[in-house]
């Protein structure tokens, strides 16, 4: 097991207890199954980058928040809204609408 992995394991814990969430909880929200989750955090195993991406998404943080070593300055709301604002850019680039765009693109008689 390398220090990075069980570094990125810890945060994964870490951050999971500061939401209240259980393993199971994480399961839900990212799709990845608990057990496998309990080996990464654990640092059993290592996470792949999309593990990293749908770990980081469930908690509401980036993944450099989950690379990083340093646990005194985690902030999951500024990461998150980091996230948010980096994954709003990078569907503005994949000219993805956003819900307020479809409602107003939608026909009068269409709006709720």
């Amino acid at each position: 097991m390398s220090t990075n992995t069980a570094n990125i394991g810890a945060r994964v814990a870490e951050l999971r207890e500061r939401l209240n969430m259980s393993r199971l909880d994480l399961q839900d929200v990212s799709g990845i199954p608990a057990y496998s989750l309990g080996l990464i955090e654990t640092g059993e195993r290592s996470a792949s980058t999309l593990e990293l991406s749908l770990i980081a998404g469930a908690l509401g943080v980036s993944v450099s928040c989950l690379r990083r070593s340093d646990t005194a300055t985690v902030s999951p709301l500024a990461d998150y809204l980091s996230y948010a604002l980096a994954l709003e850019e990078f569907l503005d680039q994949l000219a993805v609408p956003s819900p307020g765009d479809q409602e107003r693109a939608a026909p009068a008689h269409m709006r709720g």
